[in-house]
C-alpha cells in the first residue's frame, strides 16, 4: 500500500470570522493506492490551530509518525480508523482524512461511487455564508444563509447581507455574545428569518448559553460538539436548540452519523457543517447529508466532481 499526501489551495469568500480572516483555503488530499486502485481523502484543516481544532501541518506529522503506522494491513475498513487514534485534537480530523481514503479506496476496487456508499433519499437544501465582518467584498444571498458575526458587528452590517435570505443563522464562533448584543443583532431580521445563533459561547460552556435557550433565543453549537458526548450535555443541559455537526471535526463519516443520530434522538435540530472543501469532499458530504432529515447544510456544489489527481508537492506517507 502506498499513502501520498497533498494541498490545494483556492480562493473562497465568506471565509472571514472573528477567528481568521482570509480569502483562500487550503485542502489536504490524502491518496491510498495499491492493487491498481487508489481512493482520495480530503479535509481542510486550519492553517492554525483554533479553538481545540488542529493546524493542517499537525495533521499530517500524525498521520506519518503514528496513525498510517497502526493500520496493519487493514483495506477499506474506514469505520475502525477512529478507533486506532489516541485522544489528542490531532485524532479525528486525521482519522477523518484516512477513513475517507480507505472508503472509497474499497469502492473503488467494488466498481461502485460515493453515492452507492450512502444511497439516501432526503433532499439536502445547500446553505450558503457570508461574513458581516468583511461587509465590503460580500454580496447579499437567498435561501439559507450562515452569517458570520463578531460582538462588534452591527445590526445594519447584518441586515444588509440578509435582506434576501429566507432563513439566517448568525455564527459567532466561538465569541462570547450577550444577550443585549444579540437583541442588538436580531432588530436586522425578520421575525420568521433567525435560524439559529451559533456558538454564542466558548467550546465546552455548557452553561452560559442557557438563559439565551430559556429566553426563547434558538441556539446552536458547532465548536462544541466532536463526540456523542458533546451532544448529550448540550441535551442534558439544555443549552442548545441544535447542532453542527461536521465531519472532519467528529472523526469521520461513520462518527458523524452517529453523532447525527444522536442529536435527533434527543430532539435537537441538525446540520451538516463544512470547512470549505474542494468539490470533491463536497460531492462525499452532499450524499453522506441525504441519508438523514437534516437542516439546510454545507454541501456546496460538486455532486459531480472527479476523483482529484495529486499536484504540487506531493509528500510519501508510506
Amino acid at each position: 500500500m502506498e499513502i501520498r499526501a497533498w494541498t490545494e489551495v483556492r480562493e473562497i469568500s465568506g471565509r472571514t470570522s472573528s477567528q481568521q480572516s482570509h480569502s483562500q483555503r487550503t485542502s489536504l488530499f490524502l491518496e491510498v493506492n495499491e492493487d491498481g486502485y487508489r481512493g482520495v481523502g480530503e479535509i481542510a484543516p486550519h492553517d492554525v490551530a483554533i479553538w481545540f481544532d488542529p493546524a493542517r501541518a499537525e495533521v499530517l506529522r500524525y498521520l506519518q509518525s503514528f496513525l498510517v503506522q497502526r493500520l496493519d494491513g487493514r483495506r477499506g475498513e474506514g469505520s475502525s480508523v477512529l478507533h486506532l487514534t489516541d485522544a489528542s485534537s490531532v485524532a479525528r480530523p486525521a482519522a477523518a482524512l484516512l477513513e475517507m481514503a480507505l472508503v472509497d479506496w474499497s469502492l473503488q476496487r467494488d466498481g461502485r461511487v460515493v453515492e452507492e456508499e450512502f444511497n439516501g433519499t432526503y433532499r439536502v437544501e445547500r446553505q450558503l455564508t457570508r461574513s458581516a465582518l468583511s461587509p465590503s467584498s460580500e454580496t447579499p444571498a437567498t435561501g439559507a444563509v450562515r452569517i458570520k458575526v463578531a460582538p462588534w458587528t452591527t445590526a445594519d452590517q447584518i441586515g444588509s447581507l440578509a435582506e434576501h435570505a429566507s432563513t439566517v443563522i448568525l455564527d459567532v464562533n466561538g465569541d462570547v455574545a450577550d444577550r443585549q448584543t444579540i437583541g442588538l443583532w436580531l432588530t436586522a431580521l425578520r421575525a420568521d428569518q433567525l435560524r439559529a445563533v451559533e456558538q454564542p459561547v466558548r467550546p465546552g460552556d455548557w452553561n452560559s448559553s442557557v438563559p439565551l435557550v430559556e429566553a426563547g433565543i434558538p441556539i446552536f453549537l458547532d465548536e462544541s460538539i466532536r463526540t456523542v458526548t458533546d451532544v448529550r450535555h448540550a441535551a442534558k443541559y439544555r443549552c442548545a436548540s441544535g447542532v453542527c455537526v461536521k465531519v472532519e471535526r467528529v472523526g469521520g463519516f461513520a462518527m458523524a452519523a452517529r453523532v447525527i443520530s444522536e442529536a435527533q434522538e434527543r430532539g435537537l435540530d441538525v446540520y451538516l457543517g463544512g470547512f470549505f472543501e474542494s468539490p470533491w469532499a463536497k460531492r462525499w458530504m452532499h450524499a453522506f447529508a441525504t441519508q438523514f432529515a437534516l437542516g439546510p447544510s454545507d454541501v456546496g456544489e460538486g455532486v459531480t466532481a472527479e476523483r482529484p489527481e495529486p499536484s504540487g508537492d506531493v509528500i510519501r506517507i508510506v
